[in-house]
């Protein structure tokens, strides 16, 4: 088969993943085959706080091999999104920016979604009064119908505000995670596994591997010292005793904390069996170059979501060995589809694409944009739709996997959460290889 043919497969599988869909989700699309829709660019913002709105998705969805032209053009819904690509963790926010980019730009060429979006991004430097002020030119100016949030201290401040305004925010993987409760959060939607089900999961896993029955496994929990660092700590503290743990104690980095020998020598001296970590931003790889430096075994380190990218794989160098950590959406060695559908659409446009971009905070970028487009898609044909719209279409989101970058997500009008799962991966020889796939903890007590 030439590259041409198996190019052509996987635009076929990607718009038989539409025609799947229920008939009345679709019902205003012609039978017969049209031309093919333009590609239109996305133009994600840069490091100011100058919004952009450039066309993100595409009108129509494409059957056997060729695009449809819809009998109608539903009106474009415009979706804000706040990104940090200055502040303190633009490591992660570039990526993401670029990856959400990426995914709109490859719908928008090939028509893969009935109703286009407009996708405005603010960069806010990882600042609540920035992203306030992004919040107000969102839904005054701007008019979104819904919004992806960045940052815990972001979303714990715009939750009362989407809340009155009826505008859902999007939390993939980080804010508040009693969000996951709909109904004391209707608008907030997470999408992926929240950082209690993090934790917990950690704790199943430690749980499961600990052989030694002769004492109970030492435990501490090290943390970035603010809201995303604090989310799970209660829960922490009273389910790791409640599952068999000696909790040594509980650690608060703070956000600066670029050197973290001393406090790698207190976790030394403690000698826990694990050591959970949850860091991000400037702070993860430093603790892991740090526990080299004085000697604590890498291989006890156990990371959450955002403390484990191969940006940190590559500040800590070889330091990072044995290093573990959790991912809940699909990894570049995993070669999920919807990477396989960016890289053609890389080709098509004559561009190359670096295979280097593709890190886990990239692939979190392209599945929060399949996320959110396959909310506003089920939102509903009526010519304009509102929050309120793509809250009832969000809800109605069932076992999701979002081009081979989920387990599978669900949504429902009680539960908000997506998915408790996560995949276990170990830096050997410098990459991110599987340790344990799919799997969960117990719920919080």
């Amino acid at each position: 088969m030439t590259e041409h043919q198996e190019e052509e497969g996987r635009v076929m599988a990607a718009q038989e993943w539409y025609w799947r869909r229920p008939l009345r989700r679709r019902r205003f699309l012609a039978l017969g085959v049209g031309a093919t829709a333009a590609a239109i660019t996305v133009a994600c913002g840069g490091g100011k706080e100058e919004a952009k709105a450039t066309p993100a998705a595409g009108a129509a969805s494409p059957a056997a091999g060729a695009a449809t032209q819809p009998t109608r053009q539903l009106s474009p819904a415009k979706v804000g999104g706040f990104v940090d690509r200055s502040g303190g963790t633009a490591s992660i926010g570039n990526a993401v920016g670029d990856g959400i980019k990426d995914w709109n730009d490859y719908a928008s060429a090939n028509n893969l979604y009935p109703r286009k979006i407009e996708w405005v991004e603010i960069d806010h430097s990882y600042e609540v009064p920035k992203a306030e002020t992004g919040y107000k030119r969102f839904v005054e100016q701007e008019k979104v119908v819904t919004i992806l949030s960045y940052g815990t201290p972001i979303t714990t401040a715009l939750t009362p505000k989407a809340a009155d305004d009826k505008i859902p925010l999007w939390t993939p993987g980080f804010g508040n995670s009693e969000v996951a409760d709909a109904k004391r959060f209707p608008y907030l939607f997470v999408g992926v596994a929240t950082y209690h089900a993090q934790a917990m999961a950690l704790l199943q896993h430690f749980k499961d591997s600990w052989k030694d029955t002769s004492r109970k496994p030492k435990l501490i929990y090290y943390y970035h010292d603010n809201d995303a660092g604090r989310d799970p700590l209660d829960v922490i503290k009273r389910e790791a005793p409640k599952m068999g743990f000696d909790l040594l104690t509980t650690m608060a980095i703070p956000g600066t904390a670029t050197d973290q020998s001393q406090q790698m020598l207190e976790v030394k001296q403690r000698d826990p069996d694990f050591l959970l970590t949850h860091l991000f931003g400037t702070t993860a790889a430093p603790s892991v170059k740090a526990a080299a430096q004085v000697g604590f075994p890498v291989n006890r380190m156990y990371s959450m979501v955002w403390g484990i990218g191969e940006p940190d794989i590559e500040v800590a160098g070889s330091a990072a060995e044995g290093y573990h950590g959790l991912q809940f959406v699909a990894v570049a060695s995993d070669e999920p589809e919807a990477l396989k559908l960016i890289r053609e659409h890389y080709r098509k446009q004559g561009k190359t694409f670096d295979d280097k971009k593709a890190n886990v905070y990239y692939l979190r970028g392209v599945f929060t944009a399949i996320l959110i487009n396959e909310a506003v898609r089920l939102a509903g044909d009526k010519e304009r739709i509102t929050g309120e719209d793509v809250k009832r279409g969000a809800e109605s989101i069932k076992d999701f996997k979002a081009f081979g970058m989920s387990s599978g997500v669900t949504i429902t009008p009680d539960d908000h959460a997506g998915s408790r799962k996560v995949r276990l991966y170990q830096v050997k020889n410098g990459k991110l290889t599987l340790e344990r796939d799919w799997f969960e903890g117990p719920k919080p007590s």
